[in-house]
């Protein structure tokens, strides 16, 4: 979410001024600075929620303990103990059955308080994971909503995983795409369809893509966010023109992924050469070091045996002498 704070969260952050914010999904906690740099110069509060933060959180929870509570839990566990929240961000765990959960359990928070509903920001609404699941823990999702899943690469130009290559080929990517129930896109889709409250869906394209929920009441109230949101609206050939240079800029990363898998393979097949190179030196040394043993163990029996006949004329001569000492 980092890439998009100067270009649309901080300007929708500043024109909002939200007293209460929920990050769903943290990771390095390069957008979480940000957001904690805010709510400590304007007295505002921060939830983070991430079960496996790449940082730790626990320091960080004494660092900025005033303003700032940090959960390192699953977000539909968290969610339901936070409560408020005007503004949240989400870009946690890209599937269907999470973000759509995510969304109800955000709105149910709502209602209870009788508040509006806030505005949300979701990432990864375009291309891979718009409709398409991701799951990072296959077994965190209820098996009725799991689509059948592989640790498989994918690639914009096929519907199917590919068998070698692709994009996140380390992770559990759905096998399906373009089904129901499918995406994080289709989950955005989906709720604000289902919905009782009269919510707007926004999305833009670039950076695997942004989506913005909020209520026609909030863009009714604060005339500056609504004149906000309206600029981020482009016409159908802009459109497609972004379109166009987001699949350049996912070509461009899947050649690099793909380039990074292949150095991979050959850093792979070399360790394994030179293991094995290493494993026939050791081999040779061990028999050199056989073969010299053997040899020196001959020269020393000869030694040993030329030893014993010399002692023994000495032993002989010295017998000699003491006979002849006695005439």
């Amino acid at each position: 979410m980092h890439r998009f704070w100067d270009t649309i969260i901080e300007p929708a952050v500043k024109i909002l001024r939200p007293e209460s914010i929920l990050e769903i999904g943290s990771d390095l906690g390069t957008n979480t600075k940000n957001l904690l740099a805010y709510c400590g110069k304007n007295n505002a509060i921060l939830h983070v929620v991430d079960p496996v933060p790449k940082y730790d959180m626990a320091a960080w929870q004494k660092e900025y303990g005033d303003f700032a509570f940090f959960y390192k839990s699953l977000s539909l566990n968290a969610i339901p103990k936070i409560g408020r929240f005007d503004l949240v961000l989400i870009d946690g765990d890209h599937n269907w059955y999470t973000v759509y959960n995510e969304l109800k359990l955000i709105e149910k928070c709502c209602l209870q308080s009788s508040m509006h509903f806030p505005l949300v920001m979701l990432h990864d609404i375009g291309w891979p994971y718009g409709r398409r699941d991701l799951y990072y823990n296959p077994e965190n999702i209820p098996e009725v909503y799991r689509k059948p899943c592989k640790q498989k690469g994918i690639s914009p130009e096929s519907a199917e995983l590919l068998e070698e290559g692709g994009l996140n080929s380390h992770l559990f990517n759905s096998i399906y795409e373009n089904n129901l129930q499918n995406g994080v896109l289709t989950a955005c889709e989906d709720f604000v369809e289902e919905s009782g409250q009269k919510l707007e869906f926004l999305t833009l394209h670039g950076l695997f893509g942004l989506g913005i929920i909020f209520s026609r009441h909030l863009s009714h109230q604060n005339k500056e966010l609504e004149i906000f949101f309206e600029e981020l609206e482009v016409r159908t050939a802009v459109k497609r023109y972004l379109e166009r240079i987001e699949k350049a800029r996912i070509e461009s990363e899947l050649l690099l992924c793909n380039k990074k898998d292949e150095l991979k393979k050959v850093m792979s097949e070399g360790k394994e050469r030179i293991n094995e190179l290493k494993g026939q030196h050791e081999e040779r040394i061990n028999e050199l070091k056989g073969q010299h043993e053997e040899k020196i163990n001959e020269l020393k029996g000869q030694h040993e045996e030329k030893i014993e006949q010399i002692e023994g004329e000495l032993k002989k001569r010295a017998l000699e002498v003491k006979m002849l000492g006695q005439w």
